[in-house]
């Protein structure tokens, strides 16, 4: 395969060293169960000596651990990815998500987060619907946690008591005849959320417009964000099962590019009767 002069792969001009401690810390993380230097040695297909080299200088820092000759990715290099996937190039470092998101649903894509006081989700990147009947909003608009889909995302996976503050707090607005208001039906749409890891709403937050959204986590396994499907209401109905599948796997595929590595979505909210027992 041709490959371009000046890119990593390929390339006699690029320092070896630097792309030898990249393809190892590749090669480990594809492995979580370690690799021996033998087996690393052949995956590479590069001498034992110079490859032992770059192990020692790599585990004296914490990036590769080696326990008994089995050689892992090591703390240095988990925190590293961390600050790569969840620190300031957020929203822009999962764009390619939303990018793909709006190619494979047609519709238009937005990452929302939950706003400074927690009473609202802020949208922070939009890619609208090439289709000339869409749905558009601004970077920057505000949606309730209660009755729209992004927002719904983000509530369902908050601490209980954040939960039931926000109730306590917040005044459930009819934003449209659809919207819900009543606070044992909304808490039963947040337990859908944990065990399907994703929601649809339908008209209750703007008239005409619905969408499905599936919560983002970052490496810690908190909530991040959510992303949002939203489409004509017409074309949501007629698509729900479709667009909640797409909505799903951005927010699987953003909360990986944020480091977050355990099962999607975690489930780790309280049992249903718990919640409206308190």
């Amino acid at each position: 395969m041709a490959v371009e002069k000046g890119t990593i792969h390929g390339s006699s001009e690029a320092p070896k060293s630097p792309l030898r401690v990249m393809r190892v810390l590749e090669a480990l993380a594809s492995e979580p169960g370690g690799m021996t230097l033998s087996r690393l040695s052949i995956r590479l297909d590069a001498p034992k000596t110079t490859l032992l080299g770059t192990l020692r200088a790599l585990e004296s820092e914490a990036f590769v651990a080696n326990d008994d000759g089995i050689y892992r990715v090591g703390t240095a290099a988990i925190s590293l990815a961390g600050l790569i996937g969840s620190g300031s190039y957020f929203p822009a470092s999962i764009r390619v998500m939303l990018t793909d998101l709006v190619a494979k649903s047609g519709e238009t894509g937005i990452v929302g987060v939950l706003a400074e006081d927690g009473s609202e989700v802020v949208y922070v990147d939009m890619i609208p619907s090439p289709s000339a009947i869409r749905f558009a909003a601004d970077v920057g608009s505000r949606r309730p946690l209660y009755c729209s889909a992004i927002g719904r995302a983000i509530l369902a996976f908050q601490s209980e008591a954040f939960i039931k503050r926000y109730f306590e707090t917040t005044p459930l607005i009819r934003h449209t005849e659809r919207t819900v208001v009543d606070v044992a039906s909304i808490r039963a749409k947040l337990d859908e959320i944990g065990a399907a890891g994703h929601i649809e709403s339908l008209g209750e937050t703007t008239e005409g417009v619905g969408g499905a959204a599936a919560p983002i986590f970052n490496r810690l396994g908190e909530v991040k964000a959510a992303v949002l499907v939203a489409a004509p209401i017409e074309r949501a109905i007629d698509r729900a099962n479709v667009l909640a599948a797409i909505a799903m796997r951005g927010g699987e595929e953003a909360s990986r590019i944020l480091g977050y590595g355990a099962a999607y979505p975690p489930s780790f909210r309280r049992p249903a009767d718990e919640l409206t027992s308190s």
